[in-house]
């Protein structure tokens, strides 16, 4: 499940946008630690839905929450958390995130950091 959620970080940046702004200006994301919390047993091969938003956004991180429900019973399978830093490869060091990201991601939110 962790994998998913690593996985569902990299999607959630390409659906809001942000992937693309982050390569505008030659930064890219790295994934600083992944949490998971499993609420329900899932059988292999399970079909899941994967929901995920930004809960809060610092200096140069943000945290993405994630659900992952079991698509054969509604139910939660499993809760995560992961951090994910905005990084300057040539650098080599974080940087801030600019604020059309940050613009980006409140507007995917409807203006919602929860």
């Amino acid at each position: 499940v962790s994998a998913l959620i690593q996985q569902h970080s990299a999607c959630y940046l390409e659906q809001s946008g942000t992937g693309e702004l982050l390569q505008n200006y030659q930064l890219g994301p790295i994934l600083a630690s992944v949490q998971c919390s499993y609420k329900r047993q899932l059988r292999y091969p399970a079909n899941v839905t994967i929901g995920s938003r930004v809960s809060r956004l610092g200096g140069s991180s943000m945290t993405v929450i994630h659900g992952i429900r079991n698509e054969q019973t509604q139910e939660i399978a499993a809760l995560g958390e992961s951090v994910v830093v905005v990084f300057d490869f040539e650098k080599q060091k974080p940087k801030r995130i600019p604020q059309d990201i940050r613009d980006a991601i409140l507007k995917f939110q409807n203006g919602v950091l929860e």
